[in-house]
Formats: structure tokens, C-alpha cells, sequence
């Protein structure tokens, strides 16, 4: 009985150890998994969202091209997945209005993604307005 004893006193300290090790380690992964996958899911909405503003930024105060129909639409989609509710009411507006044959101003959901991804990326806010250049081709007349 005395041996059990001294068995369980050596013993005891290091089971405890060994499950308060294995209990933190479980612990601190699933942490830094549920780390990772929020880095990630951030990674991949910021993607998509510069990319969806360049496409817009660019196609704005520009005909609407076959060429470019489809990266636009991709944009718009983009948006509406990755958007806050501001962003993808504002890009639906616009949607509406250019299959509505008008000329909507995208702007204001510019500025809006914009300073959100500003944001994200632990960038200061802008509170000018989004200037966009167009450069224009210019073709020399060709014959005498």
C-alpha cells in the first residue's frame, strides 16, 4: 500500500502537467486556427474588393463596352458578396440605373469602398472625392 502511494505521489504532478500541456495546447490551436481563418477570409475579401473597385473606377464615365461587360458584372457580383449592406445597396442603385439606360453616378460607392478597404488595411480615411483620368486615343488622319 505504501509503494501505491508513492507511485500515485511521483506520478500525480506529472499527469496533472501533462493535461494542463496537452489542454493549452488544444486551447492556443484553435485560437490560432480560428486566427488564420479570419486573416484569411479578410485577405480574400480585401481582393476582392480592390479588384471590384478598379474595375468600377475604371469603367466609370466610360461607355459601356462589350469588352469590359463582363469584368463590370463580376465587379457588381463581387460586391454583393463581400460588401457591406451600404455598399451593396449602392451598388444594386447603380446596377438599376444602367439597365435602366441612364448614366447613374458611382461615386458615392467608390468612396465607399474606398474608405473601407482604407480601413481594413489600417490605412488613414480620405475625405476627398474619387478623381478618376481618362486619356483619350488620339488618331492621326491618315493620306495627304
Amino acid at each position: 500500500m505504501r509503494e501505491l502511494t508513492q507511485i500515485i505521489e511521483i506520478t500525480a504532478p506529472l499527469v496533472i502537467a501533462t493535461c494542463v500541456a496537452v489542454v493549452g495546447w488544444i486551447v492556443a490551436h484553435r485560437f490560432a486556427a480560428s486566427r488564420d481563418r479570419t486573416n484569411k477570409q479578410r485577405e480574400l475579401r480585401v481582393q476582392y474588393l480592390i479588384e471590384a473597385f478598379r474595375c468600377l473606377a475604371g469603367a466609370s464615365g466610360r461607355p459601356m463596352l462589350p469588352e469590359i461587360a463582363h469584368s463590370i458584372e463580376s465587379a457588381v457580383t463581387d460586391v454583393q458578396l463581400f460588401g457591406t449592406d451600404t455598399q451593396i445597396e449602392l451598388v444594386q442603385k447603380w446596377a438599376r440605373g444602367m439597365s435602366a439606360e441612364e448614366s447613374p453616378c458611382m461615386d458615392d460607392l467608390l468612396v465607399s469602398l474606398r474608405n473601407d478597404l482604407r480601413s481594413e488595411l489600417n490605412l488613414s480615411r480620405v475625405e476627398l472625392d474619387v478623381f478618376r483620368i481618362r486619356v483619350r486615343e488620339h488618331v492621326e488622319p491618315v493620306g495627304p
